[in-house]
């Protein structure tokens, strides 16, 4: 019966929506706040973006464990570390570059995840404590960019020009895949982590399956190959290494920005901590070992290098074709395959669908942001950035130099700030994140201090322009360190030389003494239904109103809920 009811009121909600004004605006419209006013024309929010209730805080230390694992253990992983040999440096210089890198990044998403762990907000809300409520805007927008960025079928004919970059064949693998990813954008964020932990459970042995493969068949070449055609020395390779660890933060900076929108369903904040850094630190440099000495192993074997995994399968094929090694190659490559969406779930599409619902909270929710950004995603041909190694590379560091600076101002604003977020002023106008209607200027100066100098630099990589100077190029290789440290380090002169009363003021109280004093209003579950819309009081009294923050507190007092 309760599923014919449901069948039922489907039905009817449908047959409104397409018959009635308001049973369209109705079914357009997404689950609204219990937290956010609409204020000077604008909607700050809806139930997605709302602080996640202790319903929703079910990831303990092993799925953040679980996530970083299994993350490492794909394709992109392998040939991010695999790539850095066409940069001419040998095999334990990469391997060191590795290490170094995956150390750096399991640093910064510890620390970039700790407010959200806190507070249970997402990327989009928590830019808005730096940025202010309105110029959070440009920071959530600049990411959703990032974001989207058998016999018969080996035989199928190839009808794309050569300038495309990708055959007949593998554009009908690109366009099955996408259409199978389709489904998963429908379920509740948290409740995905089971992808993450069958991932741990299943991925991992396959990938270490194929690296013995690539060692058996060329064990002799896993070092000696590594020889490079020109060996560096000096600053040149000083250089070189400093670009290769930039390449594997690279790698993971999307991550390290978008990791609020994963540790905001965290049981505990701990469990953001020593498991995601220790978990990334590890299992990244293991993953780019195994990538670099199998990727060496099949170069020796084959005469070639072939960087990216997908092309060892297809050259192990060409030259293996009995049925034990196509049967072998199609299991492994359906279970990468399944293995890359699932990755593509925390590193891009959760987190354009969080961007989505902030720019657009009224009609677009985290799920419906997903749905939007799969479909982007292929439409924008993303196979151009896979046609060789350089290409991806310069792909890899190209973006992190516009992503370092944003978490690197949001982590420094939460440690200036003694750990101490209003969780009401990041939802309503003319509160402690307003600053000047509502931009942070501090903010936005910080952040084009740190990216501006690596313009010129990432600009040589496409036009090798003779007229720009290597110190140019040599900032561009530092990259995402660079912004994120210029950035940080901006943030902090800016805002002890104007200061602004609300930070100061959390300034005054012990570290997170506001998530505490505040822990009824986190803690509190959603409304089976709110109205969004009217004053800023209506909705305050549904959410339990907050008396206004006196100029005088006593120690450790917060906003009254």
């Amino acid at each position: 019966m309760t599923g014919k009811r449901t069948l039922g009121e489907v039905g009817r909600k449908a047959k409104l929506a397409l018959t009635t004004k308001a049973g369209f605006k109705s079914a357009i419209e997404v689950k609204h706040s219990d937290f956010a006013p609409s204020s000077y024309g604008f909607i700050w929010s809806n139930a997605h973006m709302d602080p996640s209730p202790p319903s929703e805080r079910t990831w303990t230390w092993f799925h953040y464990f679980a996530v970083w694992y299994s993350y490492n253990f794909t394709s992109g992983a392998w040939a991010a570390a695999s790539s850095l040999l066409s940069l001419n440096v040998n095999w334990w210089q990469a391997v060191l570059a590795c290490a170094v890198g995956s150390l750096i990044s399991g640093v910064a998403v510890s620390l970039n995840s700790r407010q959200s762990a806190r507070y249970h907000i997402g990327f989009p809300t928590l830019q808005r404590v730096s940025f202010g409520l309105y110029g959070s805007l440009f920071p959530v927008f600049s990411r959703a960019v990032v974001c989207i960025f058998g016999d018969a079928w080996y035989k199928m004919p190839n009808t794309l020009p050569l300038s495309s970059t990708i055959t007949t064949r593998k554009f009908v693998a690109c366009i099955i895949v996408w259409i199978g990813s389709y489904p998963a954008m429908f379920l509740k964020i948290h409740k995905m982590r089971i992808f993450w932990t069958l991932k741990a459970l299943i991925i991992p042995p396959i990938t270490i399956g194929f690296f013995i493969y690539c060692m058996v068949v060329g064990s002799k070449g896993a070092v000696s190959y590594a020889a490079t055609p020109k060996q560096l020395t000096g600053s040149e390779l000083g250089w070189a290494f400093m670009y290769c660890v930039q390449a594997i933060i690279g790698s993971f900076s999307p991550l390290i920005a978008s990791n609020p929108d994963i540790a905001r369903y965290a049981a505990r904040p701990s469990a953001t901590g020593w498991p995601q850094l220790v978990t990334i630190t590890f299992w990244k440099t293991v993953v780019c070992i195994i990538g670099i000495f199998g990727t060496n192993a099949i170069a020796y074997k084959y005469g070639q290098m072939y960087w990216n995994m997908w092309d060892i399968c297809d050259v192990i094929l060409t030259e293996n074709w009995s049925g034990g090694v196509r049967f072998a190659i199609f299991l492994f490559a359906i279970l990468m395959a399944v293995s890359e969406q699932i990755k593509n779930l925390s590193a891009n599409l959760i987190s354009f669908g969080a961007d989505s619902a902030s720019l657009l909270p009224k009609y677009i929710n985290i799920n419906r942001g997903m749905i939007l950004g799969l479909t982007v995603g292929f439409v924008i041909q993303p196979w151009h950035i896979l046609a060789t190694a350089k290409a991806y590379l310069t792909f890899l560091t190209g973006y992190s130099l516009f992503l370092g600076a944003i978490p690197a101002i949001a982590v420094t604003d939460y440690v200036f700030r003694r750990g101490n977020i209003d969780v009401v002023s990041l939802y309503t106008a003319n509160r402690d994140y307003w600053y000047w209607k509502g931009w942070n200027w501090k903010a936005y100066a910080a952040y084009i201090m740190a990216i501006w100098p690596v313009c010129p630099g990432f600009a040589y990589q496409f036009s090798k322009s003779s007229s720009v100077s290597q110190g140019w190029v040599h900032l561009y290789q530092m990259g995402w360190l660079f912004a994120a440290l210029t950035g940080a380090f901006t943030y902090v002169v800016l805002s002890s030389l104007f200061r602004d009363s609300a930070m100061y003021e959390a300034r005054k109280f012990p570290w997170e003494s506001y998530a505490q004093n505040q822990q009824e209003l986190l803690d509190k579950e959603p409304a089976t239904s709110t109205v969004l819309e009217g004053s800023s009081e209506s909705v305050l009294d549904h959410a339990g109103e907050p008396e206004k923050k006196s100029s005088e507190k006593s120690p450790g007092a917060v906003t009254t809920v």
